[in-house]
């Protein structure tokens, strides 16, 4: 969440966590999924509280 929120892009969360950029796109539609949020800036908000 904190690459997320630094503005990073899924290539840059994947390199920095040693995963694919398959595995950070299924971690994040998991992620969608249980918070409601239809995109990174919704759950970004939502993360934040606002």
């Amino acid at each position: 969440m904190l690459a997320l929120a630094g503005g990073s892009d899924t290539r840059q969360v994947a390199a920095e966590l040693y995963i694919s950029e398959n595995t950070v796109q299924d971690h994040l539609k998991s992620i969608f999924a249980r918070t409601g949020a239809r995109n990174r800036r919704v759950l970004m908000a939502r993360a934040l509280g606002r």
